[in-house]
């Protein structure tokens, strides 16, 4: 039976864990016992309830499974927030070369490196497995019942559900 890697702090509870840092931050500008105040409070120990919980739960396929939900309902804004942080540095000018650069090398090496998180049309398409061996990151097409996947750095083979 396949098994996800142990969850700890994953995405959505790191999530989780800022969301309430935020409403304890926002509880201190209320006044005692002011509403705001209590349903900041109350955001707060939610959070950490389900953060704690989801740390600690013996159900790995569903905690698993419930960041893959929260990755997948997110692409779109880190992907966004990708492009305005990379949008708003600054290149440093090059200096002019006489001689013609080598772009051939450097476009097809740049053309197959390997993306460090999918797109939103590859997460739809194909379905990302960890190795519970050497936690290397495989891709599988959806949608083709039980496969078996054969680890391409160690060369594990296991069962997984596309």
């Amino acid at each position: 039976m396949f098994q996800p890697p142990r969850i700890g702090l994953d995405a959505l509870n790191k999530a989780l864990l800022f969301l309430a840092l935020l409403a304890g931050l926002a509880s201190l500008f209320f006044p005692y016992g002011a509403v705001p105040r209590l349903i900041c409070t109350a955001i707060l120990g939610v959070c950490i309830a389900l953060a704690v919980f989801r740390i600690f739960s013996g159900n790995r396929d569903r905690r698993y499974a419930e960041n893959q939900r929260y990755l997948t309902f997110t692409t779109g804004v880190r992907e966004w927030w990708a492009r305005v942080r990379s949008a708003g540095q600054r290149r440093p000018k090059q200096p002019k070369q006489t001689k013609p650069p080598k772009a051939e090398k450097t476009r097809t090496h740049r053309a197959h490196r390997a993306r460090k998180n999918p797109t939103w049309s590859e997460i739809k398409h194909y379905k990302y497995l960890i190795c519970p061996q050497c936690t290397q990151r495989l891709r599988v097409p959806r949608g083709k019942g039980r496969l078996r996947v054969t680890c391409t750095r160690c060369g594990n083979k296991f069962e997984a559900k596309s």
